[in-house]
Parts: C-alpha cells; sequence; structure tokens
C-alpha cells in the first residue's frame, strides 16, 4: 500500500512540474493552424492595383445594341462605339468612374451614337490578387440619331437615365488590366425611355 501511495504521489510531481506541462494546451495546434480570423480575411485577396495605385484610365470597344420602343415598328441595330473611361478608387473594393463615348461610324446602320456620357459606382470583389468580378450602377446621358422605316428619314434622339452592369477584371503586377463587362444604360423597364440601348463592352486600362 505504501509503495502504490509512493508512485501516486511521485507521478503527480512529475505531472505537475513536467515542463511540457507548463505550455499552454493547444499552443502548438495555434501556432501552426490558421486562425479563423486569417483564413477570412477580407484583405487577404485585394486586387493588385489598387493596393498601391489608385487611379486608372483606359478604352473599350463597346457593341451596342440599340432598339427605338418610341415608334409602331421596332427598330434594332448594333453600331460599335468606343468608351473611355477614368477613375479612383476609393478602397480596394469601391470606385468611382466617369465615361466618354464617341460612334466610331462601324456597323452603324440604321441607329447610331454619337456621343454618350455617365457617372459610375463600381463595386469589387476579388477572388484573388489579379482576378475581380464587379457591379456597376450610375447614370448615362447619350445622343445619337436612327433612321425611321416609314419614311427612312433620320431623326435625332436624346436620353438620360439609370444604368447597371456587370464585369470581370484581370489584373497584373505592372497595373495594366483587361476587362469585359455587360452593360445596361438604358433599359425601358428602368428608365422609361423610347430608346434602350445594352451591350458587350471588352477593354484595357492602365492603373497609376
Amino acid at each position: 500500500m505504501n509503495m502504490l501511495r509512493h508512485s501516486i504521489i511521485t507521478l503527480a510531481l512529475v505531472l505537475v512540474f513536467s515542463p511540457a506541462c507548463a505550455e499552454t494546451p493547444g499552443a502548438d495546434v495555434e501556432a501552426d493552424s490558421p486562425t479563423f480570423d486569417n483564413a477570412y480575411d477580407p484583405h487577404a485577396h485585394e486586387p493588385e492595383f489598387p493596393a498601391n495605385k489608385t487611379r486608372y484610365v483606359g478604352a473599350q470597344s463597346f457593341d451596342a445594341q440599340i432598339i427605338d420602343r418610341g415608334r409602331a415598328t421596332l427598330r434594332e441595330d448594333t453600331p460599335r462605339t468606343l468608351i473611355a473611361r477614368f477613375g479612383q478608387f476609393l478602397n480596394p473594393y469601391i470606385a468611382l468612374e466617369g465615361r466618354l463615348g464617341f460612334g466610331t461610324g462601324i456597323r452603324s446602320g440604321d441607329a447610331r451614337i454619337d456621343r454618350m456620357g455617365g457617372l459610375f459606382a463600381n463595386a469589387y470583389w476579388p477572388f484573388n490578387d489579379r482576378v475581380a468580378i464587379y457591379v456597376l450602377g450610375g447614370v448615362t446621358h447619350a445622343e445619337g440619331n436612327i433612321r425611321l422605316q416609314t419614311t427612312g428619314n433620320r431623326r435625332s434622339w436624346s436620353e438620360t437615365g439609370l444604368s447597371s452592369g456587370a464585369g470581370i477584371n484581370l489584373f497584373t503586377r505592372g497595373g495594366l488590366g483587361v476587362y469585359a463587362e455587360y452593360v445596361w444604360y438604358f433599359h425601358e423597364d428602368a428608365t422609361r425611355n423610347d430608346i434602350e440601348i445594352e451591350g458587350l463592352g471588352i477593354g484595357a486600362q492602365i492603373a497609376f
């Protein structure tokens, strides 16, 4: 009995004064394993260029789909428009942007965009430091002309309305980027305009 008691006391002393027991339980696991906060850190996948280059300029080729609903007969055409972009990132996720566009005369059949401009807010969601998707919203003003089906004469149009769209942006370390987006500049259901303009834009930009 005395030998059993002595063994128990010895084991207890070893457990109490062992250096391994002096460390906080689970310390090694915490040191080697990422914490929940680190694993879901929203800054872990910030886009490449907004981190140190907050201004950008770019240009795109926009294939506009124009629909004139102001006449009894629907008129649809797809002229190509050149659009310049210039913007400022407020943080890695939000940018304010201005756009100016001009008709190129390419594929300008019955409908044409002469000029357009708008102000937008873009919200980015980065997948990693190179790829981000974004949505945009703003106000656009555009002017152009369209050929009437009944007489063959052209009439001028001018519209201002709300715009929205979405796209994907690919960044590089040098501040260059390429992107593709689909934008509804005017939509009848949203703005009640006679002219609807929407389409795909593909372009490039550089940050500085």
